[in-house]
């Protein structure tokens, strides 16, 4: 996992994207235990100490977690009734928290102060949409409707046709979210929200054991090889592993609290 995520080479052009991903040789690296993230606490790395956090998501306590943004604890079904009798939070609705995060989202400039806590609240969901945007316009990518020229553009077109499949594969429901890149804009770019929408269900599905059958349903509707998929799923890890932690806490949740 710290493979994945070390920094590119003193030497390397802003916009390189390393061509290969640990993923790709092992598919199943975000399935392990969250003991096994532990050791990554101490990291620099993109996205690396946030993952960290996984190891402490197990706590019968989850109320007691300070690192976890208030954002959370909304998102679970029997909220009122374990404030009232102290008993254990459960019933957490992934679906329940990606409706309300927008709504607690009051400051749009908050993702460029946030440094490393509260996890999963509108500062950290900005502050990590904001470095794949960072490196989507470093590397030339999505600046338009057709691919850039240059050594990322037939990268770009696999990844556009997977996330699109990611998308329309995900319940409307459980689509995550993403904010709008200026006040200028109307809406989320399209990018963002199909990104979102295939680190969150490569999340889910690594967190729930599931990677072969994602992989294989995803690149089924994506109409390309479960290795060419994977391959496209790493590149998108590469751009964006500070969303994927994002994605992977609040999957963890949902798996330790049905």
């Amino acid at each position: 996992m710290r493979a994945a995520c070390l920094p590119p080479p003193d030497h390397a052009a802003p916009g390189w994207v390393p061509t290969l991903h640990p993923l790709q040789f092992a598919p199943d690296l975000y399935t392990a235990a969250p003991q096994a993230f532990a050791a990554l606490a101490a990291s620099v790395d993109p996205g690396v100490a946030e993952m960290a956090a996984l190891a402490t998501l197990n706590t019968a306590r989850l109320r007691e977690l300070s690192h976890l943004h208030p954002t959370v604890y909304l998102a679970f079904r029997n909220l009122q009734a374990a404030r009232d009798k102290g008993s254990r939070l459960e019933g957490f609705d992934p679906a329940r928290f990606f409706r309300n995060l927008p709504l607690v989202d009051g400051d749009p400039s908050a993702g460029w102060f946030w440094r490393g806590t509260p996890l999963l609240g509108p500062d950290h969901w900005r502050a990590a949409h904001l470095r794949l945007v960072e490196r989507l316009d470093a590397a030339g990518l999505f600046l338009d409707d057709t691919a850039e020229e240059g050594p990322n553009s037939r990268r770009q077109g696999s990844l556009q046709r997977l996330m699109h499949a990611a998308w329309t594969l995900a319940p409307e429901k459980l689509r995550p979210p993403a904010p709008r890149r200026s006040q200028d804009s109307e809406e989320p770019a399209q990018v963002d929200l199909w990104g979102s929408a295939l680190l969150s269900g490569f999340a889910r599905a690594s967190r729930l054991n599931e990677v072969t059958e994602y992989v294989d349903t995803v690149s089924t509707r994506a109409g390309m090889p479960p290795a060419q998929a994977l391959t496209s799923i790493a590149f998108m890890l590469r751009l964006a592993p500070e969303l994927f932690a994002f994605h992977l806490l609040l999957w963890q949740i949902a798996k330790e609290r049905p």
